[in-house]
């Protein structure tokens, strides 16, 4: 069948970019990159339903399935740096630490700036519509920056 072998080997494409893309994120020399990177992925991959129903005004809350020494394990760190990633994120404004699990992102431009990843146009349609399921559902996200303009779908200052 054409059709179910095309399937097939869209899904087998797309598996090979989710690797290429980890490839990249482990490469990262920095954890709050790796970090950061690790957030976005988290927003785009999850299912948006999950998401939007744990909104709050003007953020994008997240609770990850691990603790901070599993995403250390995950990410190639210790916990210790894990810790500092996310409170480095925090000073700076892109997430509000609610418990050491339990995120408010608050500048998804931001994350998506900090995580030098290179966003492809799926990627780049995902993180929109979870912008814009967002919004309908009364959560404002600000969006800034060359990620967050394309995110966003205007251009870049």
């Amino acid at each position: 069948e054409p059709i179910l072998e095309r399937v097939l080997l869209n899904k087998a494409l797309e598996a090979l970019d989710r690797g290429r893309e980890w490839l990249q994120v482990l490469a990262m020399p920095k954890v709050v990159e790796r970090l950061a990177s690790f957030l976005l992925i988290f927003c785009r991959d999850a299912p948006h339903e999950q998401l939007l129903g744990l909104q709050r005004p003007n953020a994008l809350h997240i609770r990850l399935p691990m603790g901070r020494v599993d995403l250390a394990h995950y990410l190639g760190t210790r916990a210790e740096s894990i810790s500092r990633a996310i409170h480095a994120l925090r000073d700076n404004g892109t997430i509000q630490i609610n418990t050491p699990n339990d995120f408010d992102i608050l500048d998804l431009a931001r994350l998506a700036d900090i995580a030098t990843l290179e966003l492809s146009a799926p990627d780049v349609e995902a993180l929109r519509a979870l912008r814009n399921a967002s919004v309908v559902s009364g959560c404002s996200l600000h969006l800034s920056g060359t990620k967050g303009s394309q995110i966003c779908g205007t251009a870049a200052a």
